[in-house]
């Protein structure tokens, strides 16, 4: 079993629905498209994040015929987190800084690192959302 399907099935064991992503082998997308416009980050299913499962064998299934598929996580209700996504390449980090100076520091989360050098920042989805 590959790390990313290991890691797939541990998010669908605790609850974490997920759906596979194309991924990046020799440092191109495999969707195969030469100017793909977003390498490793769209969907590989008909429905893409609409698809997303905690079935175990489903996503099996998935990253069987996909062994190269980066892992999809629906934000909002369906798995009850949302994300700001902090991307200093694309003016991120000052758009953060405004942020903060117009409703204040935000709450202790969770933060994880992104491949491009920024970060997520998980907060609870607010109901309704």
């Amino acid at each position: 079993m590959s790390a990313i399907l290991g890691a797939a099935i541990e998010y669908a064991l605790a609850g974490i629905y997920v759906f596979p992503i194309h991924g990046i082998v020799g440092g191109k997308c495999t969707c195969s498209n030469f100017n793909c416009s977003s390498p490793g980050k769209h969907p590989l299913t008909k429905n893409g994040f609409k698809d997303a499962s905690c079935d175990v064998d489903k996503i099996k299934i998935w990253w069987l015929r996909h062994p190269n598929a980066n892992i999809g996580v629906p934000t909002g209700q369906v798995n009850g987190f949302v994300v700001i996504d902090v991307d200093p390449r694309h003016g991120g980090n000052e758009s953060m800084s405004r942020l903060v100076e117009r409703v204040g520091e935000l709450p202790s989360t969770v933060v994880s690192q992104t491949g491009g050098g920024g970060r997520h920042i998980f907060f609870t989805c607010p109901a309704g959302l």
